[in-house]
């Protein structure tokens, strides 16, 4: 078996649950901005998590406004209180630790933008300097599946995909791991759940933080 040299994570529904938050965005975004009720559908947060902003509210407010000027308006509403909704998930800072202790490179390749994982590590203690690298949806216009965010990730972080993990809640992120040549974890008790995660075929599915530790 190959020695585990660094593990990359998604943000959300993998380090943290900020579910509501995002959802409490939106809802602002379509209630304020737009002038009508959140989707139904939108209220499922496997819904929200794939698609940038621009993507979805191209698709669920078409001729309601510039899809750019509401992911602006999404955004400031997600930085200006929405975050708070934020909460991580049992064990982090414990599996982290116990990732550092063992002399393993953490980082974060996410699709969110970087102010929006700004307002999250700041309200939930959480520090840049935590991880070898933050990979945000700034950084490249490709998103997950497609690999080329997790590639930057690993280049800037110094791994070599073959030693290294990829873990995230979503069959893209699975799909974008594996493409990228890393070994994967689903995180079987994020937004999508373990069902659909298999389907993809992860390395392994995790049900909790502490299992990432036992696999990597």
């Amino acid at each position: 078996m190959v020695e585990t040299e660094g593990v990359l994570f998604d943000l959300d529904g993998t380090l943290i649950d900020s579910r509501q938050a995002i959802i409490e965005a939106y809802r602002q975004t379509f209630e304020q901005d737009i002038g009508r009720p959140l989707p139904a559908p939108l209220e499922d947060a496997s819904n929200l998590m794939a698609p940038r902003p621009p993507e979805l509210f191209a698709e669920w407010a078409p001729g309601d406004g510039d899809p750019l000027e509401l992911e602006r308006a999404y955004g400031a509403h997600y930085e200006s209180g929405a975050y708070r909704f934020c909460v991580v998930y049992p064990g982090l800072h414990q599996m982290l630790a116990a990732l550092n202790d063992r002399g393993i490179v953490v980082g974060i390749v996410t699709n969110k933008r970087r102010s929006r994982v700004e307002a999250d590590f700041d309200f939930l203690g959480l520090a840049e300097s935590d991880f070898a690298t933050v990979v945000t949806a700034d950084d490249s216009v490709e998103r997950k599946p497609h690999p080329r965010p997790i590639e930057i990730g690993l280049e800037r972080a110094g791994l070599d995909p073959v030693s290294s993990w990829y873990v995230g809640d979503g069959p893209h992120d699975v799909e974008a791991g594996s493409a990228a040549g890393t070994r994967t974890i689903g995180a079987g008790y994020g937004y999508y759940g373990a069902e659909r995660l298999s389907a993809a075929s992860p390395t392994t599915i995790a049900r909790s933080l502490a299992d990432i530790v036992t696999a990597v």
